[in-house]
């Protein structure tokens, strides 16, 4: 894959209640493609991947994929201070089809 251009590092949106706002995601991504990005970084250090749970990043990545629906590269964020957990992470980002690793 070849990039070029201007890629944002998403950030994660969440509610006062501390979970995820799912409609501002899909805003935000809807809103970053339109206004003419040429990738997006999901579940990076930016978008709090680390103090997410699995089941969180995992809803970020579903989202983000599934909105951006191929216009543009979504990267997922594999990153883990654990070794084993973030080659398992990558595992399991491979369940959805359109993003890849960094």
């Amino acid at each position: 894959m070849e990039l070029s251009g201007c890629g944002t590092a998403l950030v994660t949106p969440f509610d006062a209640d501390g979970s995820l706002d799912e409609p501002a995601l899909i805003s935000l991504v809807n809103w970053q493609i339109e206004s003419g990005i040429n990738f997006l970084v999901a579940c990076g250090t930016t978008g709090e991947a680390s103090t997410m749970t699995e089941a969180e990043n995992a809803r970020v990545m579903e989202i983000t994929v599934k909105t951006a629906a191929g216009r543009v590269p979504v990267f997922g964020g594999c990153t883990h201070n654990a070794t084993s957990e973030a080659v398992a992470r990558r595992r399991r980002w491979q369940r959805f089809p359109g993003w890849t690793a960094f």
